[in-house]
């Protein structure tokens, strides 16, 4: 676990409700639903308009690894490469085939497989260049998407104070409902 990210959340999120408390203002006043969904949920549609479903979707695993990040032993790879190596010198590439499956990730493992199956070690070099360009790609489209979420948040939050302001002028004449509306403005807002 990425323990500064959830360090950085916590701060973040800490600060504002510690803010709102030392100015005698309480927490369930942030916690306003109508301003959440126009945000959150406006945002993600907004995002889904210019995106598709699948990098939406590939999405949520980049979210994991903010907090959940892969790991990677180096020093095991490199020794399983190197047993491989050997292995290939004493006895022959064919004897590889049993050790695909220890390579752990599909890319490591079909490039072990065209080296087996004998591959030009050019046209090798350029189908796994193609294909990390390929899982590259898909991933940077990910992150596109969620930088969309976040590049549209700020829109509709004004689109929510605007909302709210709205209710508001709608319904001078009741102060329950004036207050409502302002705070759903400022929440959405914030």
């Amino acid at each position: 676990m990425d323990f500064v990210t959830l360090a950085g959340l916590l701060i973040a999120f800490s600060s504002v409700f510690l803010a709102n408390w030392l100015g005698g203002g309480e927490v369930i006043f942030l916690l306003n639903l109508p301003s959440a969904i126009i945000v959150v949920f406006g945002s993600i549609g907004a995002t889904l308009i210019q995106s598709n479903i699948k990098d939406a979707i590939r999405s949520l695993s980049l979210l994991r690894w903010s907090l959940f990040p892969p790991v990677y032993d180096f020093d095991a790879a490199r020794a399983t490469l190197n047993n491989m190596a050997s292995k290939a010198r004493r006895l022959s590439l064919l004897a590889l085939d049993s050790d695909l499956n220890l390579l752990g990730n599909p890319f490591s493992s079909r490039a072990l497989q065209m080296v087996i199956d004998g591959t030009d070690p050019e046209l090798l070099e350029d189908r796994l260049h193609d294909d990390a360009t390929r899982i590259y790609n898909k991933r940077m489209k990910s992150v596109a998407f969620i930088e969309s979420i976040g590049g549209y948040a700020p829109t509709l939050g004004i689109m929510g104070s605007v909302l709210g302001l709205i209710q508001a002028m709608a319904n001078l004449d009741s102060p329950e409902a004036l207050g409502h509306g302002i705070a759903v403005a400022f929440v959405s807002t914030l």
